[in-house]
């Protein structure tokens, strides 16, 4: 493939924006037009709902407000669900629902009203739960801003999501988690609010853990959120979220919108409790993709199916329970993260829409519930009566039907894609592979070629992931985020090298991300450590150079420490100053860090965005000093009042403390 069609394919990653017609009003909800919105049970028997999901047969499950998870069921096939039966007894108030073929996981309280995550298998296929199993028993309760969702990841794997006020049980959280390094990062006594509300809540807040079944273990991806309700993955397997504002905050210097996050391993998007929450500026945070006001983030999903018109196609709507609206936000490649093309615009709107979740059924229409805080409930479908839906795009078989497989991350489009996969045979990989190499393939379809075989853990998936990255395209990046047995493979690890120095830039920052998971041995060895994540701090991408001070920071500190201090590009100095700060064991190594940042302050010319990366670069170090201090003067104190009377090995380990 030439190279004008290599990176011009890499850049093609997203759909024009949708054309925003005049909304129509259709009963008591405002939709674009050509859709209308169905109520497709009786208000009154399911009351009101938290959450929902359908299982892999296809089947709505729905979460009642403290109450069990509940099965709807179409007994006439009319559309319309009259009946019901409870799914499980053992579990209830859940937030959190997906389904792993016959087995629910549900995030909820046990009967002893302690909020966990549990597997619910359901082994004679009556869609009625036979045992239950409790993988974690969080630190905190279920509620508003407890444990949230639960979804399938690109590579098969499950990802929860958490609110502020509860986390995973330390000695369940995997050491080598890519959130390891956190801190509060306050040098000023910050304000806490004054109602009392996450007082003494700490970073990360709310965070995105990927769960080890088998081992009841928790990987911390990424956090720094307030309260965001449901995630999604993209076409691209790039995962989403919607955080919550503090409503009561706004007018306050320190307010931030509700936000449509970009969720990238080892991000930290900045929230902190009170005043001390980061400004999207701040160099050790990383920025919403669009902020969108006043709200209350509930459900969030990617459009994948073919009922709607094309434009909709991999957009992402987001639920707003007190604003009464789902937005519906096209996002589009941005280097190595995205950026809204055309204005968000209310697809679903009504007075009042109490929405609280919503999902793709496999008819292609958006399901949504309504509820919470004993509002009135209710579940409502949005169907599509237009002249131009996207039916004639969806094959009926061949690999085809399996690349373009509606919604493949859920249920049952998981589910279909195993059906796929027995028919074909040995064929599956093979034919699998053509497509994702095939450079007269459409984009999406080579991206979306490499997702089968990575959901179901298929050896086609080892070997197309070994495949030679110049021959990838687009499709190279999917291809970089898979995992699989092959992830440990010199082969594997090679590619990892190869994709950090791609021209592309979410190439670069998911090869620096595979690179990561082959351990800081590995690292070393595959990447020359030092020299070449200090060459990514000077890219433009600011995702590239976080993602490159990450590595940076897991690297031997002495490979890349005097790199690092005679760095004098304004783009990567404050980068490098940070990985400095964060790496840091003693106080004169901060010396550096704040005779180079000040030297780069004296400059003439510098923007204001230079120099607040400076002085946040500074202030960092500052804080790592203070602390330093801190630690000091109390290893002092104990010292002074106890080491007299304290038994010899107690007073070697407070003069300890004094190095």
């Amino acid at each position: 493939m030439n190279r004008f069609l290599f990176v011009s394919l890499a850049l093609v990653v997203g759909l024009a924006g949708c054309s925003k017609e005049e909304p129509v009003l259709e009963g008591p909800f405002q939709v674009p037009a050509g859709f209308v919105v169905e109520p497709v049970a009786d208000v009154e028997q399911v009351g009101s709902l938290v959450q929902m999901t359908f299982d892999a047969q296809g089947r709505p499950v729905v979460s009642k407000e403290r109450a069990h998870p509940t099965m709807l069921l179409d007994s006439d096939g009319d559309g319309k669900f009259e009946t019901e039966k409870t799914v499980s007894d053992q579990v209830n108030n859940c937030q959190g629902l997906w389904y792993d073929g016959p087995t629910l996981y549900c995030i909820g309280d046990n009967l002893e009203g302690k909020a966990g995550l549990h597997a619910l298998p359901d082994t004679n296929g009556d869609g009625v739960a036979d045992s239950i199993e409790t993988l974690v028993l969080f630190t905190g309760p279920m509620g508003e801003h407890g444990p949230h969702d639960m979804r399938r990841g690109p590579d098969g794997v499950p990802t929860i999501l958490l609110g502020n006020h509860t986390f995973v049980p330390a000695d369940q959280i995997n050491p080598k988690s890519p959130l390891e390094r956190y801190d509060e990062g306050q040098l000023l006594e910050r304000y806490w609010d004054a109602r009392g509300h996450a007082v003494d809540r700490m970073a990360p807040g709310g965070a995105m853990f990927r769960v080890d079944r088998e081992n009841k273990m928790f990987t911390l991806l990424l956090g720094g959120f307030r309260n965001p309700y449901n995630h999604a993955y993209n076409l691209e397997g790039e995962a989403f979220t919607f955080d919550s504002d503090m409503e009561w905050d706004i007018n306050l210097p320190w307010y931030r919108e509700v936000r449509s996050v970009h969720a990238v391993q080892a991000g930290d998007y900045g929230w902190r409790s009170g005043s001390g929450k980061f400004p999207a500026y701040y160099l050790d945070s990383l920025p919403p993709v669009d902020d969108l006001g006043r709200g209350s983030p509930v459900g969030v999903e990617f459009y994948q199916h073919y009922a709607y018109p094309a434009e909709y196609f991999d957009g992402f709507l987001q639920g707003d329970w007190s604003r009464g609206r789902v937005v519906f936000s096209n996002f589009v490649n941005n280097g190595a993260t995205y950026k809204v093309e055309g204005e968000p615009f209310d697809f679903v709107y009504g007075e009042p829409l109490n929405v609280t979740d919503l999902e793709v059924g496999p008819d292609g229409l958006v399901y949504f519930t309504m509820g919470g805080r004993d509002t009135q409930g209710g579940f409502y479908r949005v169907n599509y009566k237009g002249h131009k839906a996207n039916w004639d795009a969806l094959p009926k078989e061949g690999v085809m039907a399996a690349v373009r497989q509606p919604q493949p991350l859920s249920a049952w489009g998981n589910a279909a894609l195993e059906k796929k996969r027995q028919e074909m045979g040995d064929a599956w990989g093979e034919e699998l592979q053509k497509v994702a190499l095939d450079p007269q393939a459409e984009w999406r379809d080579r991206v979306s070629a490499a997702l089968p075989v990575a959901a179901l853990h298929s050896e086609a998936g080892r070997h197309l992931a070994r495949q030679d990255a110049r021959r990838q395209g687009v499709s190279r990046a999917r291809r970089g985020s898979l995992r699989g047995g092959a992830a440990g493979s010199d082969r594997a690890k090679a590619l990892a090298a190869r994709a950090i120095t791609d021209e592309h830039p979410l190439v670069a920052r998911r090869g620096i991300r595979s690179a990561g998971a082959h351990g800081p041995g590995a690292r070393c060895r595959t990447i020359r450590a030092g020299g070449r994540h200090l060459q990514l701090l000077g890219s433009e991408d600011r995702f590239v150079r976080w993602a490159g001070r990450i590595a940076l920071e897991h690297t031997p500190r002495d490979s890349w420490k005097q790199l690092a201090v005679e760095e004098k590009s304004l783009t990567a100095a404050p980068e490098a100053l940070l990985a400095l700060t964060r790496t840091a064991s003693k106080p004169i190594d901060l010396e550096p860090v704040y005779e180079n940042s000040l030297s780069l302050l004296k400059q003439s010319g510098l923007s204001a965005d230079d120099e607040l990366r400076l002085m946040r670069a500074f202030e960092v170090a500052c804080i790592e000093t203070t602390r330093a201090a801190a630690a000091r003067s109390c290893a002092a104190s104990l010292t002074t009042s106890s080491l007299r009377a304290s038994p010899p090995r107690m007073s070697a380990s407070i003069a300890s403390m004094r190095g």
